[in-house]
């Protein structure tokens, strides 16, 4: 986390949300610092450097009266005290943004984690979209409300152009596309498609099948026709593209089909077959080359699952399983439920009548383009439509990457916009 500490000169220094807003005009949202400490004047060492161990820690600084709200009943001091737990700002008030405290999905998984042990109430993740403070989030403790909530969560509204629909990942929840839409601009309303499941109050999907035709009901709730724009996050990105599918054959318009680094589960065509076992003999050798095409022949007979969603769960062991015991249910299930949806997944050799607009991360997976999966898409698209960005598969989501992400998913927005004569009416 970034800490900015503040000397002001002989003059009366800003308060916190003042320097944020102010930085936010001038920097890159993962460039603002995510908390700040006021001090008369730098400490330095013997030979005039600053004393960076001489620094205080942001808990060991006390915010001024003028931004800080201290909690005002049981349950805003309760969740105070998680906050506290969880960041290193202390203390925390009751109108402190759990964004601007460096607050992210991974970190969101455990807050609602905690609530629900010790409130006894389940809040869903995407909830953070909308109620981000304390304040916003004891009011809906308060409430208790367990109303069913639906896969579509609304990320970021405002502006007249057309939605786009972004579909989760292995995770389930779409809480890490905030990043993405708050670089695309606050003129472009985006909603995400969580998965069914994270709510208790319904059972997770366990076949792709069923994911695409509820987020086409959710999709259509608020979009009724096209022309529609869709993006999915690895994982998410088989999801989009069966969806795109499916609202082609209902005779609806897909302007935009996006993917962020999806690997691709359609076969390699005949010449791609041919480059790759070429390109395998002659790197490995003949020996290590038939040993290869002997386990090939054992894991197509025995099957599998891609490391992608197999791990998955693993990947969260620490964020739903603590001390032996499942500290949140409702996510573990969703997990397991995308993970069967995979393994039931078959599938079906078929050409998508349109563009694939696919961001590849050009870093983490290092293999050369003849054994690239990722580029297996090109086989079922009209069109590919190929952008490389820096970053890796599990990084491309996070600032700075995000940032590239978006500055080009924008430009291929406006391009699918110029080509459609007519505009998007609500």
């Amino acid at each position: 986390k970034l800490i900015a500490y503040v000397v002001g000169g002989g003059q009366s220094v800003p308060s916190n949300p003042e320097l944020r807003d102010y930085l936010k005009e001038k920097l890159p949202e993962y460039m603002v610092p995510t908390a700040f400490v006021s001090l008369g004047s730098l400490p330095l060492t013997a030979n005039g450097k600053v004393d960076r161990r001489a620094l205080p820690s942001p808990e060991e600084s006390k915010p001024s009266e003028e931004n800080y709200l201290a909690p005002r009943d049981s349950i805003e001091h309760q969740l105070v005290n998680i906050w506290e737990s969880l960041f290193t700002v202390r203390p925390v008030g009751i109108k402190d943004n759990f964004f601007e405290l460096g607050g992210d999905s991974l970190l969101g998984i455990r807050l609602f984690a905690q609530i629900e042990n010790e409130c006894g109430i389940h809040v869903p993740l995407a909830t953070l979209l909308q109620a981000s403070t304390v304040e916003q989030l004891a009011g809906i403790l308060r409430a208790k409300d367990s109303a069913f909530q639906p896969s579509l969560v609304l990320i970021q509204s405002g502006g007249n152009h057309a939605p786009i629909f972004c579909v989760h990942a292995c995770g389930g929840h779409v809480l890490f596309y905030r990043p993405l839409a708050r670089h695309l601009g606050g003129d472009q309303p985006v909603y995400g498609l969580q998965a069914q499941g994270l709510d208790p109050q319904r059972s997770p999907h366990t076949r792709i099948e069923e994911m695409v035709n509820h987020y086409i009901s959710e999709i259509r709730s608020v979009q009724p026709e096209g022309p529609y724009y869709l993006v999915g996050d690895t994982w998410g990105g088989l999801v989009a593209f069966e969806i795109a599918e499916r609202l082609q054959l209902g005779g609806h318009e897909v302007a935009l089909l996006s993917m962020l680094d999806t690997l691709c589960p359609f076969p390699p065509s005949l010449s791609q077959k041919v480059r790759r076992n070429i390109g395998h003999l002659i790197d490995w050798g003949p020996k290590t080359y038939f040993l290869s095409k002997v386990k090939s022949v054992k894991y197509r007979i025995f099957g599998g699952t891609s490391f992608e969603v197999a791990a998955a769960p693993k990947a969260h062991e620490d964020l739903v399983i603590e001390d032996g015991l499942i500290v949140d249910k409702a996510l573990r299930r969703t997990l397991d439920g995308i993970v069967e949806a995979h393994v039931a997944y078959v599938p079906v050799k078929k050409v998508y009548r349109g563009k694939i607009t696919y961001f590849l991360a050009e870093g983490g997976r290092k293999v050369k383009p003849y054994d690239d999966e990722r580029l297996n898409w090109k086989n079922v698209a009209g069109e590919f439509d190929l952008h490389v960005v820096p970053g890796s598969h599990n990084t491309l989501r996070e600032e700075p990457y995000v940032a590239v992400v978006a500055q080009q998913l924008a430009e291929c927005l406006q391009v699918a916009r110029s080509a459609r004569p007519r505009g998007w009416r609500r």
